[in-house]
């Protein structure tokens, strides 16, 4: 009897173990197989938020819109503000998961109806905190709408809208000697990006968007053009063409990329729109005062000074690095960089460990190169504080200039921060960014080309090694290369 239950339960601890090795739970051996790294890949998307959190019974059960509620709450603000452009009532929606193959941290959805096209993309973060992000087109009018639904509460932010004109039939005239001509004037609606008084430091690029309403009776065709008018040009150029058409009585958004001064200081530029005919015309009853954008530049860290490095590696070769060598990612040493390629688009971040030891508290500097293709959320950036080879602080850069850190602690992802985008960060292919990380206690702070970025404050790792990683959303055989790595200690 007592062998029968010897035997009973060999046979249960081998099939545990059999199906604990099937699912990728246990760990390899030690320091034998490289010590790298891919997120599990999982056949399903990410499973959906649950509507209802568990709550204390005393309390009532709280409920958190879905994507699809989202969509109705924009589809409900839309009708209540353009009636005549919004999707019909009683329209049937389409369901289309468009998420990048394994990308983690986000989601997107795409529904369609007709000509309208509805994308979702929210972040997988705690429901109390989800905000949905919202593009409205409609293919044949080309209504254009975006904006946001919070997932508490359902209430819609818009973020921008184009308004298409309305055709309206033209009535037959009787000649006339003379007809009256049109007339252009503007008027403001509302600051879509950068409000008064935003702070910005020094040298930092940003995008002004104004919403304006085309008050005149002359159609702002794209001969008309934005032009700099007065102030502070912040190295915008003095004019640009506008890039789509505007009817009498339509809004639409109006875009400037800028740059923050150099010195410390307020600082204003005014823009108003040039005809045609070279003739300048603004806002107001006389159609001649400008819109504007107004900030402050305040004094940011900068540049650090720290002074020689600890440890720095120049990647002549590859004496402190496991290459990894897979069927998805490739790293080797190729004329002075570390080549890292993601052979497959869709994969998750793939990491290879430093040989170097760990280390606790630290300042450190990583330049990359991107290939000759790069787009949208192709990333890479480094692991650092891992305890092993499978967990710790993932920190990195998009290819479309977003930066992003999360946790991994081998099963689950953990966001500290989601992607944001950064002028900082030089976009696309063939550009060279310099990432930085300060680890300092419980305090982290994020860089871009000696540019702070962000700080937070997390404990769940105090120590470890560090590693480099790349990971394709769009682009096959994607390239990075490493050319310097260096850190400080802090004392």
């Amino acid at each position: 009897m007592k062998r029968d239950k010897f035997l009973i339960t060999l046979v249960t601890l081998l099939s545990s173990v059999l199906v604990l090795s099937a699912c990728g739970l246990l760990g390899g051996p030690a320091e034998t197989a490289l010590p790298t790294t891919a997120l599990p890949v999982a056949d399903t998307p990410l499973p959906p938020l649950q509507d209802t959190p568990t709550q204390q019974e005393t309390e009532p059960p709280l409920t958190f819109l879905d994507a699809a509620g989202a969509r109705e709450a924009a589809i409900a603000y839309l009708r209540a503000r353009y009636t005549e452009q919004a999707p019909p009532s009683g329209s049937t929606w389409t369901e289309e998961n468009t998420t990048p193959q394994n990308l983690l941290g986000s989601s997107s959805l795409r529904y369609t109806s007709g000509d309208w096209v509805i994308d979702v993309q929210y972040p997988v973060v705690a429901p109390d905190s989800l905000v949905y992000n919202l593009e409205v087109n409609n293919q044949t009018s080309g209504f254009q709408w975006t904006g946001t639904v919070k997932a508490t509460d359902g209430v819609v932010n818009e973020l921008s809208a184009v308004i298409p004109s309305q055709v309206t039939p033209t009535p037959t005239l009787s000649p006339t000697p003379t007809q009256q001509a049109c007339t252009d004037s503007g008027e403001f609606v509302r600051d879509v990006t950068v409000p008064d008084g935003t702070e910005f430091q020094a040298d930092e690029p940003f995008v002004k968007t104004w919403r304006l309403r085309n008050a005149g009776t002359c159609t702002w065709t794209t001969e008309y053009k934005l032009a700099f008018s007065g102030g502070e040009a912040m190295g915008a150029s003095e004019e640009i063409p506008l890039p789509f058409e505007v009817p009498p009585g339509g809004e639409a958004n109006f875009s400037v990329n800028l740059t923050a001064p150099t010195t410390s200081g307020e600082y204003r530029s005014d823009w108003k729109i040039r005809n045609p005919n070279g003739v300048l015309f603004g806002l107001g009853d006389e159609n001649d005062k400008p819109f504007w954008v107004e900030i402050e530049v305040v004094a940011g860290e900068g540049q650090l000074q720290l002074g020689a490095p600890d440890w720095r590696d120049p990647m002549d070769d590859d004496r402190f690095w496991f290459l990894v060598q897979d069927a998805d990612t490739e790293f080797e040493i190729d004329d002075g960089k570390l080549r890292m390629m993601s052979r497959q688009s869709g994969t998750f971040d793939t990491w290879g460990l430093a040989t170097r030891a760990a280390v606790t508290d630290f300042y450190m500097e990583v330049t990359f190169i991107t290939g000759e293709e790069c787009s949208g959320l192709d990333r890479y950036g480094v692991l650092v504080r891992a305890p092993d080879s499978n967990s710790g602080y993932v920190y990195g850069f998009s290819c479309d200039g977003r930066y992003r850190i999360y946790k991994w602690d081998g099963e689950n992802y953990q966001p500290l921060q989601d992607w944001t985008s950064s002028g900082f960060i030089l976009s696309g292919p063939e550009q060279t960014n310099k990432l930085g990380i300060w680890l300092e206690g419980r305090t982290i702070k994020l860089y871009a080309n000696s540019k702070l970025l962000a700080e937070l404050e997390d404990r769940e790792y105090d120590e470890g090694r560090f590693g480099l990683f790349i990971g394709s959303a769009n682009t096959e055989e994607l390239e990075v290369f490493v050319d310097e790595v260096v850190y400080w200690e802090l004392d």
